[in-house]
């Protein structure tokens, strides 16, 4: 599984390798936990972040945690997993989105 990280640019160095697919059957398991997801995103593994983001409460995500969630976005992987797990089902995502795009960060 490094191999492939590796093949496609992302950092492994906080990462196990773990593949996605094992992450969806564990987030299955758990089922959305606002608090944990959290927990995770603090974490410095890269797959606890990708997790997170299939655990994660869009309803429970404002502005400002979005903003604090995607200052710790470092991959493309973790990138289309945060957007597309996460932020696109925020009300104000198109609004922040042009805000993100205009910003110099």
């Amino acid at each position: 599984m490094l191999v492939k990280m590796v093949h496609y640019a992302i950092n492994t160095e906080n990462a196990p390798g773990v593949p996605l697919l094992d992450f969806r059957r564990l987030a299955s398991g758990i089922g959305a936990d606002q608090t944990l997801a959290l927990t995770l995103w603090r974490c410095s593994v890269h797959e606890t972040r990708l997790l997170a983001t299939v655990i994660v409460r869009p309803t429970e995500t404002d502005r400002r945690l979005a903003d604090i969630l995607s200052a710790k976005v470092r991959s493309w992987d973790l990138c289309y997993q945060y957007c597309n797990n996460l932020f696109r089902k925020c009300h104000f995502a198109r609004h922040l989105t042009v805000e993100w795009r205009l910003s110099e960060k």
